[in-house]
């Protein structure tokens, strides 16, 4: 990487990271940050290309760890857009554990980074190349074991980045914190190859709880937490807007900011007037494109 002047220690240690993560990868394709500002929510999201010498200090010297929650996708794409399709084989798998237990995984992970106390996240690094399906297969296996988050197993998944601040109001800004680092990667756990293709394919279910919760209560537990715009978006009793599609992404990702959990989101949205006008009353796209969305967005952690 190229070092800019007067980088701040942070950042430096961020980098670092981030660099190793990314050493594991041949030097093609694109890697992507991301960073979502701690009051408006406005998301940033830039792709990076993982040429012989390739520059992150300058996200870090636009997007403050002061300002702004910070974000990485540990594994690399074909073109300059974080989609599926483009997905690279990858060395990893990774974990969003929450409040799960990452270290009851077998085999133990490469690295573990606590996101807020109690919650962390990891990532295993293999002595071989992965498919997609296979990749994203295993991470939901870890996940499963570590009583995980069951959004966070998807390839295009963004997570925290060491040494940068969580701004979620509840945890009253923690640094993200690197609690284990595996050295010797002479040591790194063998590829896995059994793991069935369409173990991943199935989106996270809406449980029984979710009939009996009211979308008028869920909203005055957030509303105040929320964007002024979001707010209005799920007031509104007609489309204003052509992209109802971007309306619905707007306040999935606002109600996670705020804590909302997976039932709580579909209650608000199963009667909101943009959703419906796409997808009408299904339960299963309800299901669909909350999971989509959280996928898309970092973490959800």
């Amino acid at each position: 990487m190229i070092r800019q002047t007067q980088t701040p220690a942070w950042a430096e240690k961020s980098v670092a990271f981030l660099n190793r993560i990314w050493s594991y990868h041949s030097r093609s394709g694109y890697v992507f940050l991301a960073a979502r500002h701690r009051t408006t929510g406005a998301w940033h999201e830039e792709a990076i290309s993982l040429a012989p010498e390739f520059d992150c200090f300058e996200f870090f010297a636009r997007f403050d760890r002061r300002d702004y929650d910070l974000y990485f996708c540990p594994n690399r794409f074909r073109g300059p857009r974080r989609l599926a399709k483009f997905g690279m084989p990858t060395p990893f798998a990774w974990c969003d554990v929450d409040e799960g237990s990452a270290f009851k995984c077998r085999p133990v992970p490469s690295l573990v980074w606590e996101t807020s106390k109690g919650r962390t996240q990891a990532l295993w690094v293999w002595s071989g190349l992965q498919s997609r399906d296979n990749a994203e297969g295993l991470s939901r296996m870890l996940t499963q074991q570590a009583s995980g988050d069951r959004n966070g197993w998807s390839e295009t998944k963004f997570l925290r980045i060491p040494f940068t601040y969580n701004h979620k109001p509840q945890y009253q800004r923690p640094i993200v914190r690197l609690l284990h680092e595996e050295r010797d990667t002479k040591q790194r756990p063998p590829l896995i190859r059994e793991v069935k293709s369409h173990s991943c394919s199935a989106p996270q279910r809406l449980g029984s709880s979710f009939d009996d919760l009211d979308s008028a209560t869920v909203f005055r537990k957030v509303c105040l937490k929320l964007h002024p715009r979001v707010r209005a978006l799920i007031r509104d009793k007609r489309v204003w807007v052509h992209d109802r599609s971007g309306r619905v992404f707007n306040i999935v990702a606002d109600l996670h900011r705020v804590g909302a959990t997976f039932e709580e989101i579909a209650a608000v949205l199963r009667s909101n007037v943009y959703f419906v006008s796409i997808y009408g009353s299904s339960k299963h796209a309800l299901e669909r494109e909350i999971g989509r969305i959280l996928g898309k967005i970092e973490g959800n952690s």
